[in-house]
């Protein structure tokens, strides 16, 4: 049982909800009249004074024990409600975290926790000895591409865990313990190269699809074939860099992006688009992060750097 009540969390960021219904397609205001019943929500805030050791956070995860998991600019962070424990890397040590920025954590259908860092690569955290076994990332052009930022860690309904980073997208071999770069099969020389980021993957409940974000381009991941292709939805330009992807319960998919939120219908391949503050170009008051749908079907979405 957690002493405190974490249900706010911290936010490494300036963070601004809002609240859309999943059967009306304009963003509505949180009314007074609606809400006057709820109970008002208790917020803590945990800084470097309670245990941390950084105060930005770029990921939470609470894990099937009931701990609660942030990723920091300076290490990883466990939390049991009473005290936080911090994993650094150590020099002196091989079996510490590669590094200390995090940038995702997973835990997979067996409990097994992975964490994906800035520099370090993918680790896999063995509970039992408190260490981590690092994945080391090597492209075969070492000069050319960094592919040791890891942004997104996924497990398909089979069991196959993937990772996106900077470079592309790798399936990892539990049994060898070794990983490989998945093929892309298309081209894209119109795609700019500072938006080689898959920063999202989700795997589609009605058809099947396993979408995985690179830039804000949305690709498909055939599984038999193994290979990267090109969707047939179609984003136009209204589709900024894909920040997060969320399934809700009637199946659609929302879309965390910088220039705002959209929602993807899988089964026509058709998009609709949401701004809090109108506009055609980029604005750091509609870059939109993560999505998640409350038990009453309310659409939550963080902003990075929205206004009030």
């Amino acid at each position: 049982m957690f002493q405190k009540n974490i249900l706010g969390y911290l936010v490494s960021f300036c963070i601004t909800t809002f609240i859309l219904s999943s059967l009306k397609p304009d963003i509505l205001p949180q009314s007074k009249e609606k809400t006057t019943n709820w109970p008002e929500p208790v917020f803590e805030h945990f800084t470097i004074a309670d245990g941390l050791p950084e105060n930005t956070i770029r990921c939470i995860l609470q894990d099937h024990l009931g701990y609660m998991w942030f990723g920091t600019q300076n290490g990883l962070v466990r939390y049991d409600g009473y005290n936080m424990k911090i994993y650094q890397p150590d020099l002196k040590d091989s079996l510490s975290i590669s590094d200390r920025q995090i940038y995702a954590l997973y835990e997979d259908k067996s409990g097994t926790l992975w964490v994906g860092t800035e520099k370090g690569g993918l680790n896999r955290f063995d509970r039992k000895t408190e260490t981590f076994t690092k994945y080391e990332l090597d492209s075969h052009d070492s000069s050319t591409i960094d592919i040791s930022f890891v942004f997104s860690i996924y497990e398909d309904k089979t069991g196959n865990l993937l990772f996106g980073t900077s470079g592309g997208l790798f399936l990892v071999n539990r049994k060898t313990e070794s990983f490989r770069h998945i093929n892309e099969m298309f081209k894209y020389e119109n795609i700019k190269s500072i938006n080689h980021l898959y920063r999202a993957i989700i795997e589609d409940r009605l058809t099947g699809n396993l979408y995985v974000s690179m830039g804000n381009k949305i690709l498909v991941y055939d599984t038999k074939n193994e290979f990267l292709i090109l969707s047939k939805i179609n984003v136009g330009s209204n589709l900024g860099v894909i920040r997060s992807f969320y399934q809700g319960v009637d199946g659609t998919i929302w879309i965390g992006h910088r220039k705002g939120l959209a929602k993807l219908n899988s089964l026509n391949n058709t998009m609709e688009y949401y701004q809090p503050f109108p506009s055609l170009e980029t604005k750091v008051d509609n870059d939109f992060g993560s999505v998640i749908e409350d038990a009453t079907g309310f659409i939550w979405c963080s902003g990075i750097r929205t206004r009030g």
